[in-house]
């Protein structure tokens, strides 16, 4: 599913995705809305208004609002078809639709999704990490910098223990130079929870990027069972443990990395 959550009002519809989409395939004919209320569906032209990106796209919560160029009619089944859009991975989305009536829609004009449950925390400690950065986080700046993280705290604040398969996933505004993805400059650490002191720990985890992606993925190394003997540490499966109960985790980016394109200034 591309998107996290969505919301369908009278004036707008807004998408929560679950990744950075590039901003160039946030495009008008990318999101088409059809009237299903008939045995063959019919296109609606000029459903929304332009889509101006700097107004209704938000990089950082990647969040879009998409407003109504139309007024919907009453009791009616719609359709907005999603489609041709390209993860900042470069690899483009399969077609999602989001059907709706406008029968549901209270008097406020709002419609929401179906509730999204609660997380439940009685079973896991363990809490999303801290980012402790020297890079600015901006979502429109030329300059380099970082555009969001995953787990995003804002909104994840406990995370199961083979979440997103032990990955953090840092995206820049451009790549970064292959140099300083290292561990030299992407610090992964965790400490136990408790009233007792503790302190933070050094996590020895893989850290990973391409020349020709904003992207760095950092690997946790797996929890070894505590009844196995093998001690080995697998990166990226999701049958396996990542995020330890009774830890916190938090990851440090040093102020000095720096872009692969060249001219490009910190």
């Amino acid at each position: 599913m591309i998107y996290q959550w969505y919301e369908v009002t009278g004036s707008n519809v807004q998408i929560k995705f679950r990744d950075t989409i590039h901003r160039s395939t946030l495009i008008d004919p990318n999101f088409l809305v059809y009237n299903m209320s008939t045995a063959t569906p019919t296109i609606i032209s000029n459903a929304f208004s332009d889509i101006d990106i700097k107004r209704d796209f938000s990089s950082i919560s990647r969040v879009l609002t998409l407003w109504w160029g139309i007024t919907l009619e009453n009791n009616t089944d719609y359709r907005i078809s999603i489609s041709g859009l390209r993860a900042i991975g470069g690899t483009f989305v399969d077609t999602q639709n989001i059907d709706f009536n406008t029968g549901i829609i209270t008097v406020e004009n709002i419609e929401v999704p179906p509730t999204r449950e609660p997380v439940e925390v009685e079973d896991y400690s363990i809490k999303s990490i801290t980012t402790i950065l020297n890079i600015p986080v901006s979502a429109g700046s030329d300059e380099f910098s970082i555009i969001s993280i995953t787990p995003d705290s804002s909104y994840s604040y406990y995370l199961d223990p083979s979440h997103n398969e032990g990955k953090i996933e840092v995206i820049f505004s451009m790549p970064p130079a292959a140099n300083f993805v290292s561990d030299d400059y992407f610090k992964i650490q965790r400490k136990a929870l408790g009233r007792g002191i503790s302190r933070w720990e050094n996590i020895e985890a893989l850290i990973t990027s391409s020349s020709n992606d904003e992207l760095a993925v950092i690997y946790l190394p797996s929890v070894p069972a505590s009844d196995s003997a093998d001690q080995t540490s697998y990166y990226g499966r999701p049958d396996l443990i990542y995020w330890e109960k009774g830890y916190k985790y938090r990851i440090r980016i040093s102020g000095d990395i720096g872009p692969s394109v060249a001219g490009s200034t910190i």
